[in-house]
């Protein structure tokens, strides 16, 4: 049998039972035909089957739609039977004519259904299940801890059609406390009762019940109050300290427990101070938390305070006592007082603590000031303040007001503040200041000995513009340094970055110096040949090589360039006639030479020690460092052209770089390595002796740069002007130690210049009267004003011109020296690489990158520790500053055996307040010593334009100090 549970939709379920019968009596109906038998007499009852055959209603009042199949012997149905029901407990079920059963009341019943004398029947079982539970009573109650509610709690079970079920059994569940009894059988009206005792823990809880087997589940809550009143505690506030007179940061608390120790609420406490304290009140009640606060406002008293707080007397019951009281509160009244600096010396810029009396609990209740400067407080507690040291400029480390300010109370102390970036070099260190940012150098006292410090400042950027500079000192007094003396420069100009000078290229004619007529040459070949950079096409049928190649006596052709105006296009006609040659060298010239046996012979003699000493000495010498010359007329040779066209340039030789360009580009191009050479129209013995001795570190100077267009040769552009210079002059100064028999990179001084008297005379001593009219030498016994900062590695002269015609060479040859020695101190065999390199490498970059990517250093890097060394070289030991170092030559021992004008001479102060007034040009340098003998105090050097703000970055000013002791 099947036992079908019953979902209280009686009319569904007849529904469906009544379709099966239908489908059965189809089916039997449909198979009659196929029967060999005689058919049976249809209307005959063979049997009566009752559907469904068992089921169980779980509610009263549930139904269930009872069917009844009947058939003849067959299986056939009867469809003309009549069915009769009925029921063998009609106290249990009721039964309708149509088979519909209701339940009654729990029991079992057996239903019947007959017809035509047979019977079939079914089985009842009527079994109420709970399905819900409802509160009849107890429900919201509360109690205090301990205690049983005041109402039982009562329950009722119910069947799903809301009927009461007697028998249901419920387990009772709190979630504290207790429930008696814990389960309970629901009586006739499906009630169970049950009594709830609360636990000892205050607050809300909940009991659940459920029907033991079943699904029915209710959930119910209680509030467990606090008991009696039994303890009083401290919660907070204690131990606090503030300024008399003022409230504590926290309130003061206490918390009132009962036995169980559950917080109590609304019990009346009485705080009671001692002395002149007050409290925003007396009289409080507790909170839901059990807790009573309130503020309490110091006495006038410095030191220990006290406030009591107790239960109130008329809140606790008789012959009860409250443990734990009276509470007592101490609090210190202190004075409001900045004690100290905690975190070291004051650093601007940098964290600092100072620790004090009566500060607030929250820092930010503050504000903290340094002379007058408010800082910015990141931290703290009520006896100490952090905060950030404000900067103060460019000024020494001074004393300093500090001061704690909160509500209408300060205080403060005085301490010293010292600035960030404080220098501590030890001889021979240096500081460079960045490009960019304020220029500023911070020098520290000293307790004794000898200090001496050099400054500087070197406009890097490569234009011809002055720069002027304030150069203000100031030392830890407030006293502020005496104003700067004008410039001589600074009354003609007008803006910081001055008035571009115009280059007066090709025309300073012969009334400037040789020097100045060699350096405008360079500018314009530099600007000329870095737009026509071989425009044109050299042919093999332009070249001069057969005219080149012939023998003495052989008359050559050439042009010799209007360096004055056009040396591209304008050009003097010569036919020379070859005087002299070597494998490696021509000689011509369209002079009158002296005549004679005895003169011509003479005159051959000086051809010939000329033509050695040329070509097997200086030119091997140059080669050897700087590579071969270029050889655009294909016959492996230099030529030499001395020639009267000379005479009007008022030079005593150059080299034109438009010789390494085509006709077709420059129809004043010799097409060749040609050197051209000043020589009088008739000169005589004498003359033409004086000239081949006395010219030849002219001409090894005009070699050099003959090398160099081996940059145009292959098709590349042509070096900055200052930077061939530089080269040819190291050529000079290379081929003049040949000469003397010196070697580079010994350190030599002027015992070196004094042994070889001649060859140091004509060769080595004018690189340093060159570099003299840098510093500012006059060329006899004075010096001039504004040098060197007037002077330029980059060949410029300040508006007022401040430096001898020849400083420029003298720059170029030091710097590029400096270089070559600091190459040579990292690798021996580094000279002629960086010689060649500057030549070769990069052709079609003025030499900038090429310095760079060989010495590793930028140009302005090395620019400002040339600077540095032209005054540190022979004053700080090689070995502690090897960089400071020109490892060719010790500067002050050669200048000392000079006259003293000659040598670099700083402005120089001691530690105390000054100021100058520079104007610096760019690519030059302003310099300063600062120096003391014993105990100074700090000093701050600060470099300002000419309104008194920072330095621009136009000419890329760079700031420095080395320490020399």
């Amino acid at each position: 049998m099947t036992n079908h549970m019953h979902t209280g939709r009686p009319m569904q379920r007849t529904l469906l039972l009544a379709v099966a019968g239908l489908a059965f009596s189809f089916a039997q109906g449909c198979g009659a035909g196929d029967s060999t038998t005689a058919p049976a007499d249809p209307t005959n009852v063979a049997s009566v089957t009752v559907s469904p055959p068992l089921d169980t209603l779980v509610s009263i009042g549930e139904t269930v739609q009872l069917g009844a199949a009947v058939r003849n012997a067959a299986g056939g149905p009867v469809p003309s039977a009549d069915v009769a029901w009925t029921s063998d407990n009609a106290s249990v079920i009721s039964l309708t004519s149509t088979g519909l059963v209701t339940g009654l009341t729990n029991g079992t019943a057996v239903v019947r259904a007959a017809a035509g004398g047979v019977q079939g029947s079914a089985t009842i079982v009527v079994r109420q299940r709970a399905a819900t539970l409802e509160v009849v009573e107890g429900a919201d109650q509360g109690a205090m801890a301990g205690m049983a509610l005041d109402t039982a709690i009562v329950l009722v079970a119910k069947d799903a059609l809301g009927n009461p079920v007697q028998g249901a059994v419920v387990d009772f569940a709190p979630a504290t406390g207790t429930a008696e009894p814990a389960q309970a059988t629901a009586d006739a009206e499906g009630r169970v009762t049950t009594r709830w005792t609360m636990s000892t823990l205050a607050g809300t809880t909940s009991l659940t019940a459920s029907v033991s087997g079943g699904t029915a589940q209710l959930s119910l809550d209680a509030v467990t109050f606090a008991a009696a009143p039994s303890v009083i505690a401290m919660s907070g506030g204690d131990d606090q300290s503030e300024v008399s007179s003022l409230p504590l940061a926290e309130p003061i608390r206490v918390i009132v427990h009962d036995e169980f120790g559950n917080a109590v609420p609304d019990v009346q406490v009485i705080f009671t101070p001692a002395g002149d304290a007050t409290l925003d009140s007396t009289d409080v009640r507790t909170n839901l938390l059990g807790v009573a606060s309130t503020t309490w406002t110091l006495g006038a008293t410095l030191g220990t305070q006290t406030v009591s707080a107790a239960v109130a007397d008329s809140v606790i019951p008789e012959g009860v006592v409250i443990s734990g009281g009276p509470i007592v509160f101490s609090a210190t009244a202190v004075a409001y007082d900045v004690l100290e600096v905690t975190s070291g010396v004051p650093v601007s810029g940098q964290s600092a603590t100072v620790s004090a009396t009566g500060l607030s609990i929250d820092p930010q209740d503050h504000v903290v000031t340094v002379d007058g400067i408010e800082a910015a407080i990141t931290g703290g507690t009520q006896s100490s303040l952090t905060f950030t040291v404000p900067s103060f400029g460019c000024v020494p480390e001074r004393p300093r007001r500090i001061e704690v300010v909160r509500s209408a109370m300060t205080d403060g102390i005085d301490r010293a503040v010292r600035p960030a970036g404080v220098l501590s070099l030890e001889v021979g260190e240096r500081v460079i200041l960045p490009a960019e940012g304020d220029k500023c150098l911070q020098l520290p006292s000293a307790l004794g000995g000898t200090d001496e410090y050099l400054v500087g400042l070197t406009a890097t950027a490569r234009v011809n513009a002055e720069l002027l500079v304030q150069l203000v000192a100031a030392d830890n007094s407030s006293a502020e340094p005496p104003p700067a003396p004008a410039s001589p420069v600074w009354d003609a100009m007008q803006s910081v970055s001055g008035a571009m000078q115009g280059m007066a290229l090709l025309s300073a004619g012969t009334t400037a110096s040789p020097d100045v007529r060699h350096r405008t040459l360079r500018d314009w070949e530099s600007r000329f040949l870095s737009t026509k950079r071989r425009t044109a096409t050299r042919r093999a049928s332009l070249r001069l090589t057969t005219a080149r190649a012939s023998a003495i006596g052989d008359m050559l052709s050439f042009r010799v360039p209007d360096v004055r105006n056009d040396p591209c296009n304008g050009y003097t006609a010569v036919n020379a006639r070859v005087i002299a040659e070597t494998p490696g060298v021509i000689v011509a010239t369209d002079a009158t030479m002296p005549s004679g046996p005895l003169v011509e012979a003479a005159v051959q003699s000086v051809l010939n020690g000329f033509m050695n000493r040329f070509d097997g000495v200086l030119r091997a010498a140059a080669v050897g460092k700087f590579g071969a010359l270029p050889d655009v007329d294909g016959n492996g040779r230099v030529t030499l052209l001395f020639t009267p066209a000379v005479i009007p340039t008022g030079m005593a030789a150059f080299s034109s770089a438009v010789d390494a360009l085509g006709r077709t580009t420059c129809p004043a191009s010799d097409e060749g390595e040609v050197i051209y050479i000043a020589i009088p129209q008739v000169p005589d013995v004498a003359a033409l002796t004086a000239l081949l001795s006395e010219g030849t570190p002219a001409i090894a100077h005009e070699l050099i740069h003959v090398i160099e267009s081996r940059r145009i040769a292959q098709g590349g552009a042509p070096l900055a002007p200052w930077l061939a210079e530089g080269l040819a002059e190291v050529g000079m100064e290379i081929m003049g130690l040949v000469e003397a028999g010196l070697s580079a990179q010994a350190d030599l001084g002027a015992a070196d210049l004094g042994a070889n008297g001649a060859a140091a005379l004509a060769w080595l001593t004018p690189r340093f009267d060159r570099l003299s009219s840098l510093f500012g030498w006059d060329g006899a016994t004075g010096r001039l004003v504004g040098a060197p900062h007037g002077c330029s590695l980059f060949g410029f002269g300040g508006l007022s011109v401040p430096c001898r015609d020849d400083f420029a060479a003298g720059a170029a040859w030091s710097f590029m020296r400096y270089v070559v020695d600091r190459i040579v101190l990292a690798a021996p065999s580094g000279e002629a690489g960086l010689l060649s390199g500057l030549i070769d490498l990069n052709p079609s970059t003025d030499g900038r990158v090429t310095l760079a990517s060989i010495t590793g250093s930028t140009l302005e890097e090395l620019m400002v520790e040339w600077a540095m060394m032209l005054y540190a070289d022979g004053r700080i030991a090689a070995a502690v500053a090897p960089e400071l170092q020109m490892g060719s030559w010790d500067l002050v021992d050669v200048f000392t055996s000079l006259p003293e004008a000659q040598r670099l001479v700083p402005s120089a102060h001691g530690f105390a307040p000054f100021a100058e007034a520079w104007s610096v040009v760019g690519g030059g340098t302003a310099y300063a010593t600062v120096s003391a003998s014993g105990a100074h105090g700090a000093l701050a050097i600060r470099a300002l334009d000419a309104g008194g703000e920072a330095l621009g970055s136009v000419l890329g000013p760079r700031m420095w100090v080395v320490r020399v002791r």
